[in-house]
């Protein structure tokens, strides 16, 4: 990565791909983390405030923000409609957890039914974050009917 030209810019009222480019009206995500481009250094995960407020919001009982890290951790590696693949190792190398700590968590959401995991023998974990997804586009969306019905 280029520290010098190879950060990504984003505006926070953008909803397309375009909002993620160059203009005049945009943070850079480097300047949100204090203008050091090093901290780019390997790369970002966007997050969705709808995100967080969905979790903060779930009954009867709010996501925990090790669960919290966890999904990003997992949405960090989701590039394509393929789901996640990473070991419990690696995502407790990531995020400071323990590696059994991690598989809890992971049963923790399944158990919720917020992602489903298919274990492979030899190979990393998948994790299929479809119903999340879907939890977090239904919460926004509400949300925004809210807001719209209240003015």
């Amino acid at each position: 990565m280029n520290l010098e030209s190879d950060y990504v810019s984003f505006n926070a009222a953008g909803d397309d791909e375009s909002s993620w480019s160059a203009g005049p009206r945009e943070a850079k995500v480097v300047d949100r983390w204090g203008g050091n481009r090093a901290v780019l250094y390997k790369g970002f995960i966007p997050v969705p405030r709808a995100f967080l407020e969905w979790a903060a919001s779930l009954k009867p009982k709010p996501l925990s923000p090790a669960e919290v890290l966890f999904i990003i951790m997992l949405v960090g590696v989701r590039w394509r409609e393929k789901p996640p693949r990473l070991s419990y190792d690696t995502i407790g190398e990531r995020t400071g957890l323990s590696e059994e700590y991690c598989r809890k968590l992971a049963r923790k959401l399944e158990r919720r039914g917020l992602i489903h995991r298919t274990r492979r023998q030899g190979d990393a974990n998948h994790f299929d974050l479809t119903e999340l997804f879907r939890s977090v586009a239904e919460h926004a969306r509400l949300c925004s009917a809210q807001k719209e019905t209240a003015r």
